[in-house]
C-alpha cells in the first residue's frame, strides 16, 4: 500500500493515484474518503468528485459528452486550494486561477 502517497493527499490535496489498488480504496474510505463518479451514456466519465469527511478534497474533474475536460478543480480540506480551470467544448482553456488556502493567488 503507498501509505506515503495517501498520507500526502490527506495533508495537501491534489490528486489520487488512478491506479488505486482495492486495498487502498478501503483503506481511504475508513479514513473518510468518499468519490462520486457518473459517466455520460456513451460511455464517457462525465464527472469525478473527491470528498474527504464530507468535504471537497483533491482534484474535481468534469468533462463534455466528447470527451473534452470541463473542468479542472482542486480542494484542500474544502477549501479552494491549487489550480481552477476551464475549458470551451473546443478545448480553449477560458478560466486559469490558482488558490492557496481558499485565497486566490493567479
Amino acid at each position: 500500500m503507498r501509505k506515503a502517497e495517501i498520507n500526502k493527499w490527506i495533508d495537501e490535496g491534489g490528486s489520487l493515484p488512478q491506479d488505486l489498488t482495492q486495498e487502498e480504496k478501503d483503506h481511504l474510505t475508513k479514513l473518510g474518503w468518499s468519490v462520486n463518479e457518473h459517466w455520460w451514456g456513451n460511455g464517457q466519465k462525465s464527472y469525478e468528485w473527491n470528498w474527504f469527511h464530507g468535504k471537497r478534497h483533491g482534484k474535481w474533474e468534469t468533462w463534455e459528452r466528447n470527451g473534452q475536460k470541463e473542468y479542472e478543480h482542486h480542494y484542500l480540506h474544502g477549501m479552494k486550494h491549487g489550480v481552477f480551470k476551464r475549458w470551451n467544448q473546443d478545448g480553449t482553456l477560458t478560466r486559469d486561477e490558482e488558490y492557496l488556502y481558499g485565497n486566490k493567488i493567479k
